[in-house]
């Protein structure tokens, strides 16, 4: 897809910034902000229903990376259902 964004693309100094940080966290998510950026500029009578479509996909993609990390950290006791600790 974008994997390599330069400076002859239609991106600002800025929007290729947070383009290189979301790819930090996933591919999928900085490809999907390239192309809400391009779709913005376009002339697409859409143009508001698919930026926010794909604004929901970059929210909730993050909003699944941070919350894996939480949901490994919690472990319920399959006995009384407890978070807090385990029985042996």
């Amino acid at each position: 897809m974008h994997e390599n964004i330069d400076r002859s693309s239609s991106l600002d100094d800025y929007q290729i910034h947070i383009f290189n940080g979301l790819k930090e966290i996933g591919k999928e998510i900085a490809n999907l902000y390239y192309d809400g950026v391009r779709i913005f500029e376009s002339n697409f009578t859409s143009k508001p229903y698919l930026l926010a479509h794909i604004a929901r996909e970059i929210e909730g993609g993050i909003r699944d990376i941070f919350a894996s990390n939480i949901k490994e950290k919690v472990q319920i006791c399959p006995q009384c259902y407890s978070k807090k600790q385990l029985h042996i």
